[in-house]
Formats: structure tokens, C-alpha cells, sequence
């Protein structure tokens, strides 16, 4: 991130004197289509199923993709995003928290016991 104290420049600019390359980043949760080749059994199985972007893989450069229908996970250097849709936001309601609900509420109440005094 760009600081003040570098004159508005990025540590990364400072250390390697160009900027940082951001193509490899997408929008999280976007519509993908990963190249499914090395994960099918018979050549007429489809090349690429939709799926939603769910990360970037921490062992090898690949992108992770989730298919909701079979609830797998490819990891997949050849991805196709359509950053414009993004499958799950029809799931999330959109219509506000109630007002009369206030954080106190979101949590259950507290059970009092009583215990008999020792003799």
C-alpha cells in the first residue's frame, strides 16, 4: 500500500523500482470456469463446468474454484471470470437488520442457578 512516509509509493515500488503487477487478482465470489481436463476420467466429459472463485491456492499457482452442484473444489491454473456475476449474492437477504433487534438479543439469555449454601 502506498504510505505517506515514502512519498505516496508503495515499500514494494521503493524495493524493486516498478510497480506491482495486480492481473493475477480477481473479485472473490465471481462466476468462473475452470479447465477441468486433468480432473476427468473420459474425454467426452465437459471442459469446464461454472463455478465461483473462492481463492488462490497456497501450495502451487492456481486459482480454487467451488462448484455448488457437486460441492467440490479445482484448483485450476486456466480460469475464465466473469466478474460482473456473482452466484451467490441471490442467497444473502438483502433487506435490513430489524431495528428493534439490538446485539443483546443475538445472544441467548443468561440461566441463573442456584446452589445451596455449604453447611
Amino acid at each position: 500500500m502506498p504510505t505517506k512516509t515514502l512519498q505516496f509509493s508503495s515499500p514494494f515500488e521503493l524495493i524493486f523500482q516498478t510497480a506491482p503487477n495486480y492481473s493475477k487478482l480477481k473479485s472473490f465470489g465471481c462466476l468462473c470456469y475452470p479447465w477441468l481436463h486433468p480432473y476427468s476420467s473420459h474425454k467426452l466429459e465437459p471442459k469446464s463446468k461454472p463455478c465461483v472463485f473462492i481463492g488462490y491456492s497456497l501450495s502451487q499457482s492456481a486459482y480454487l474454484c467451488f462448484e455448488p452442484k457437486t460441492s467440490k473444489t479445482y484448483a485450476s491454473r486456466h480460469v475464465k471470470f466473469v466478474e460482473t456475476i456473482f452466484p451467490y449474492t441471490s442467497l444473502i437477504s438483502m433487506s435490513p437488520c430489524p431495528s428493534h433487534l439490538l446485539a443483546v438479543s443475538w445472544f441467548p439469555p443468561v440461566l441463573t442457578v442456584s446452589m445451596p449454601l455449604p453447611a
